[in-house]
């Protein structure tokens, strides 16, 4: 799940029915104060309850449901919280159109369903998709997967009705790729003087079943390093 920037709280929701579901979370807390969950221990999984059913119902307003065609498996916001990206077993992103305003209805329509958001674009990968990662500006756009690639893509062509998105770069793993981080270049509060190294600029991370992070230079989307592990790196 993941949860927008807004000022006014939205919640992303994808699951293995193929369903992406956005709530948009209240503002105001239940009846009777905050609400409190309990932990119980089943296997290998933490279990939260919440103290009853009516207070999980008053945390969202209004509920829009988007199917797709197979498992969502990463669903990730654009930093304005306008776009929806989701990706999955049907080896497609999808990126909806998420900007417009859905909390115009009263509190007394509250849980109901609306329509699903637009699509703003879909663009089809080789083989299932992992996890996708919009940079911090929101001028790029990530997305890796099970054909062990990190595609890069420029969002700057999408518009509020559509548009396209242009591919820049793919960078080829050894192994399925399971996550993907942004890393912004420190902030300098000195203007870079010519001739002087330049200062370092936004990095990319990946992760996967290669058991390797590789960090990657996002001007030349060539990779610096790899720092090995004993495991799978998921996230």
């Amino acid at each position: 799940p993941g949860h927008t920037p807004q000022k006014t709280a939205r919640l992303a929701i994808g699951s293995d029915d193929g369903y992406v579901c956005i709530l948009d979370m209240e503002e105001t807390q239940p009846q009777g104060g905050s609400i409190r969950g309990s932990q119980s221990m089943r296997g290998d999984a933490s279990v939260s309850s919440f103290a009853s059913a009516s207070s999980v119902r008053q945390m969202h307003g209004p509920v829009r449901e988007m199917l797709r065609e197979g498992k969502i498996r990463s669903v990730a916001w654009s930093p304005d919280g306008k776009k929806l990206a989701a990706g999955g077993d049907d080896c497609t992103c999808t990126i909806f159109d998420v900007g417009g305003n859905s909390r115009q209805s009263p509190r007394s329509q509250s849980n109901s369903r609306h329509p699903p958001y637009p699509i703003l674009v879909e663009v089809e990968r080789e083989d299932r998709i992992c996890t996708i990662k919009f940079s911090p500006d929101g001028g790029l756009l990530a997305i890796g997967g099970y054909d062990g690639m990190v595609a890069i893509y420029s969002t700057r062509g999408l518009s509020q009705g559509g548009g396209d998105l242009e591919l820049l770069a793919e960078i080829c793993r050894k192994g399925l790729v399971l996550t993907i981080a942004w890393c912004p270049p420190p902030i300098s509060s000195t203007p870079h003087v010519k001739g002087q190294p330049r200062p370092m600029s936004m990095l990319l991370a990946i992760g996967g079943s290669d058991r390797c992070t590789a960090v990657v230079d996002t001007q030349t989307w060539e990779v610096l390093g790899e720092i090995e592990r004993s495991g799978v790196v998921s996230c």
